[in-house]
């Protein structure tokens, strides 16, 4: 059976509620980089990773405006999701790992399987290589 594409009232529907989603999971991660200010010697790159957020919050207001209506601008704000995921990751522990669920969960609005199984990989593999790492720091 042939899956249904969105019309271009459903994508702008479906890219704004997700900008909406995103735009709270970039805060909350900028909150997270704000409560490791004075827990770190390393603020330089507590703020390079802040400014990562505010980018991504730019980056896909720009998305939203330009390219809401079409398929396009959902792959732009996940590509742009994903690699702010792995800036929180990889700048702080383990328990930031949790923080793709929300984003992914969210990303099931499009009703698009080949987006959630590249999300959930990419997280999987992001969440594979972070316990590695912490598993060979220890």
């Amino acid at each position: 059976m042939k899956r249904q594409a969105l019309t271009e009232q459903q994508y702008k529907r479906a890219n704004k509620v997700m900008f909406i989603i995103l735009t709270l999971c970039y805060l909350f991660f900028a909150g997270i980089e704000y409560t490791n200010m004075g827990k770190h010697d390393d603020s330089t790159m507590i703020f390079v990773r802040f400014g990562v957020y505010i980018g991504a919050i730019l980056i896909s207001a720009v998305v939203l405006k330009a390219l809401g209506k079409r398929k396009i601008g959902m792959i732009a704000m996940a590509v742009i999701y994903i690699l702010a995921y792995g800036t929180l990751v990889f700048g702080n522990g383990a328990g930031t790992l949790v923080m793709a669920f929300p984003a992914l969960i969210g990303f099931m609005i499009f009703l698009n399987e080949p987006l959630m199984l590249v999300g959930c990989v990419v997280a999987l593999g992001i969440s594979i290589v972070k316990t590695l790492m912490l598993r060979n720091a220890g």
